[in-house]
């Protein structure tokens, strides 16, 4: 390598280095990175990529298409559930450095692939739980971001030997409301994070805060109780509601479910705080 390339590299890592200390990443968990697949003409193999993706739990994925011709493939884009962002032209490999999505994705976390890069059979679908214990090893924090609705396994329990923090989106403290909002009653969220006080994990309490639906000051208050009873919360986060992803929904061709519920704003947070006892 030339000692011109040599001090880019170094330049470069130097540069990375520095951001992330000065302006960490938003990024709690592997399955929230994007993953961009650059694509021209390739159906077959895009979606035998996608589908190994999405049986490994990776739904963010987004289809970058260097001005595709070929009809199968550009059918196939009206019904596929991802994201496809057409290009009006061949800009080959660099295509995410050379578009304007390069400010969308590159200032944080991102995977950026050919359609014709296939994970091997032999590419565990548990291979977060080796990232996390190799991070472990190397006195690395980690941390678990997740709505806990799950039953504790054996699996869970050894995830979580390996983990420093789990950040818990609590849905609804309500066991009614919560089925309502998203189908399913908070029993095992609640039990989760039960657990995880039990057996000393520090926890960041998240919760959305969505205007008439959990701003109720008796559910607020409610919420309130239930975190006293857990030793290793270090954290409470009040997330107003908003509506950033409601274009998934329309380019599925789905009914949004939150459709007229107007976003939070300063106000309803800092009411919520004060109910919370919280800054």
């Amino acid at each position: 390598m030339s000692i011109f390339k040599t001090l880019t590299c170094n330049i470069g890592s130097y540069y990375y280095f520095l951001r992330e200390i000065i302006s960490p990443s938003l990024i709690r968990d592997a399955k929230e990175i994007p993953i961009i697949i650059n694509n021209f003409n390739r159906l077959t193999t895009l979606r035998l990529l996608t589908e190994t993706l999405t049986a490994c739990g990776y739904t963010n994925i987004y289809i970058l298409d260097n001005a595709s011709t070929y009809p199968p493939l550009l059918e196939y884009y009206k019904t596929c559930p991802f994201t496809v962002f057409h290009l009006n032209q061949n800009l080959g490999f660099k295509a995410l450095w050379k578009s304007p999505l390069k400010k969308r994705f590159c200032n944080d976390y991102y995977i950026y692939t050919d359609s014709d890069v296939i994970p091997s059979d032999y590419c565990p679908k548990d291979f977060i739980d080796y990232f996390f214990k190799e991070l472990k090893k190397r006195n690395i924090p980690t941390a678990i971001d997740t709505s806990g609705m799950f039953d504790i396994t054996d699996d869970i329990k050894e995830l979580l030997k390996f983990t420093d923090l789990v950040l818990l989106d609590i849905k609804h403290i309500d066991s009614t409301k919560c089925k309502d909002l998203v189908g399913f009653s908070n029993e095992k969220e609640l039990a989760f994070a039960k657990y995880l006080s039990d057996n000393n994990i520090d926890i960041w309490i998240r919760q959305v805060l969505i205007p008439g639906i959990t701003d109720d000051e008796k559910d607020l208050l409610k919420l309130k109780d239930f975190i006293s009873t857990l030793k290793t919360v270090k954290k409470i986060e009040i997330n107003p509601y908003h509506e950033l992803g409601k274009f998934k929904w329309e380019k599925l061709g789905l009914k949004y479910p939150l459709e007229g519920v107007r976003p939070a704003d300063s106000k309803d947070v800092d009411r919520a705080k004060k109910i919370l006892g919280i800054k």
